[in-house]
């Protein structure tokens, strides 16, 4: 499957949080799937990155800083940073799951 970056952050968001016990708005996986895009940058939270998610989302400042403070209240970010395990390999990603019937 081949999808545009922001539908591919999206896409990886939906499958992972789906199989954790957090939940995400879908404003919240649209906000966190721009912020993910940005690589090599110091502040991936800056105010340069909050001022083009602001305008491709078309969100309010105060809107994006309750998205931001909602998603650290759930864990996803910490420190300024987005938690390892809610990001992707760059550019391609498998998933591999194993469900099991616990016996006892």
């Amino acid at each position: 499957m081949s999808l545009s970056e922001s539908e591919y952050y999206r896409t990886h968001l939906r499958i992972i949080t789906s199989l954790m016990p957090v939940s995400l708005t879908n404003r919240e996986l649209e906000v966190l799937a721009e912020f993910m895009s940005f690589k090599g940058v110091s502040d991936r939270f800056g105010t340069d990155q909050r001022r083009w998610v602001m305008d491709k989302l078309n969100i309010k400042a105060p809107n994006l800083t309750n998205l931001l403070k909602t998603l650290e209240f759930k864990g996803v970010i910490k420190d300024g940073a987005i938690l390892p395990v809610f990001l992707p390999n760059v550019g391609i990603q498998g998933y591999e799951f194993l469900l099991e019937v616990n016996k006892s």
